[in-house]
């Protein structure tokens, strides 16, 4: 939706399909660094940074300006990552061994039923109100719950440690 979403926001037609271009580098260059972050700094820091830095881009989305609207989509792009890469690494946080890859399948299938409404009730919300600030709202909101969550994974995960110690 980013193109349409530039073009609503009155970017030129060849800024707005940059913007989509932008995202796209955005996941691929942090796909690329999540797992080597991930490995240096631990699953919870890293996701908790890159999350933020999401939800910085999302806000940037919503600023207007030409020059932020671009940075926004780049680093918009670090959304999908969250997904695809931190997942399994968090994953492999609570679930060791055998339990692993039953486990994944199941958070896999979760995450993936539940977002396929939301792709859906996305277009809804532009249909709604005639602007894509809603949309990128509701994003950012979810990225921040699961940043959320993330805080109650590190608290869960620090508590087995203590319990294995």
């Amino acid at each position: 939706f980013l193109t349409s979403c530039g073009l609503a926001s009155g970017l030129p037609m060849a800024l707005a399909a940059m913007m989509t271009t932008l995202a796209l580098f955005g996941n691929m260059f942090s796909k690329l660094f999540l797992g080597k972050a991930s490995d240096t700094y631990g699953v919870i820091k890293t996701f908790v940074c890159s999350a933020a830095i999401a939800i910085g881009g999302h806000f940037l989305l919503l600023t207007g300006m030409t020059e932020s609207v671009m940075a926004g989509a780049f680093l918009f792009g670090i959304t999908f990552p969250l997904s695809s890469v931190m997942m399994p690494l968090f994953c492999r946080l609570f679930w060791k061994g055998e339990t692993y890859g039953a486990a994944y399948s199941y958070v896999s299938m979760f995450g993936t039923l539940l977002a396929s409404p939301f792709n859906t009730l996305f277009g809804r919300f532009y249909d709604m109100t005639g602007s894509y600030h809603l949309t990128i709202m509701a994003s950012a909101g979810l990225v921040f719950l699961a940043l959320l969550l993330a805080g109650a994974g590190k608290t869960q995960v620090r508590s087995q440690s203590l319990q294995v110690r």
